[in-house]
């Protein structure tokens, strides 16, 4: 007799890393690409979550028409919110981070999300629940200690010694980051709701107008004068950050959410760094240093003992 339930199991998890592979692919080209276009912050953000969320309405539309059907003011607001929350808050002070500093200190920032959450989380937890058992309190600090020991790892493969950082784009990136983590919790109760599709579609769209109309009043002409001499490359350029990072880079994203651990998933920002090295070296062929090997050792290190923790201990109390 076939076990199709230990089938569709493993069918799942393919899906699941499929698409955090995904996901971190495209979310690993952002600080690359984002620094090479030549317009103001407020107008890039919102073209790419305009355009993101219109190929993302486009392409399941049949399914987002259905859905939009069933949603009520309350859910709408909702969805809109947490829209603005990621585009109009976390991801624009990200792009003014990167275009006012260093892309690989934004970089480094960003990628140490899973630390907020983690915190954030396990803040909210104890609120819940004030009465917590030691062991609970003994095994979170292992999982904090291995998540700071992740970020180390990060430091080690990002860092340059570049000038052109500054106070205020460290700020932009650290309240990023902050505002990322929280998105991310929320959002993973809002998709038992609405579907990641839906609520991408429709935030998305309406944060990046919305983005697009602040930028008309503060930089006046600036998008006009960036498409009366766009070229090849620029076009490219957002075309990859629309459809790519915005577009179905959510998408992989929350399909994950939705299924794993907040703080596993928020993982894949961990990997970011090592992917952008891999880049670097294939396309531009930098030098991949020591002190970048020891990041991705210490990265990987600390990533399987998060992951594997709880198993881990299971096994030291047998023994």
């Amino acid at each position: 007799m076939v076990n199709l339930s230990g089938n569709n199991e493993k069918t799942e998890k393919i899906k699941i890393y499929l698409s955090l592979t995904f996901t971190l692919i495209f979310f690993s080209l952002f600080e690359i690409i984002s620094k090479k276009v030549d317009l103001n912050s407020f107008s890039l953000t919102g073209v790419r979550f305009f355009f993101g969320g219109l190929f993302i309405f486009i392409f399941f539309i049949k399914p987002i028409l259905i859905e939009i059907r069933q949603i009520n003011k309350e859910l709408a607001t909702q969805i809109f919110l947490i829209g603005f929350l990621n585009v109009s808050i976390a991801m624009l002070l990200l792009q003014i981070a990167v275009q006012l500093g260093n892309a690989t200190t934004s970089a480094i920032i960003i990628s140490s999300n899973p630390v907020f959450i983690f915190l954030i989380q396990n803040t909210l937890d104890k609120i819940k629940n004030k009465k917590i058992e030691k062991k609970l309190n003994f095994l979170n600090l292992l999982k904090f200690i291995f998540l700071i020991i992740g970020v180390i790892g990060i430091f080690l493969v990002v860092y340059k010694k570049d000038k052109g950082d500054s106070l205020i784009s460290i700020l932009f990136a650290l309240l990023a980051s902050i505002s990322f983590a929280i998105y991310t919790l929320i959002t993973k109760k809002l998709l038992i709701k609405v579907s990641a599709v839906t609520m991408n579609s429709i935030s998305f769209s309406l944060n990046g107008l919305l983005l697009l109309a602040i930028s008309s009043i503060i930089f006046k002409n600036d998008l006009l004068r960036f498409i009366n001499n766009i070229n090849i490359e620029n076009l490219l350029f957002l075309i990859i950050l629309s459809f790519g990072v915005t577009g179905f880079a959510y998408i992989t994203y929350f399909y994950s959410l939705k299924r794993l651990d907040a703080i596993k998933v928020s993982l894949v920002f961990y990997l970011k760094p090592i992917i952008v090295l891999i880049f670097n070296f294939l396309f531009l062929n930098e030098f991949v240093g020591l002190n970048k090997f020891i990041g991705v050792i210490v990265i990987i290190f600390s990533l399987l003992i998060y992951i594997n923790l709880d198993n881990l201990i299971n096994l030291y109390k047998k023994l």
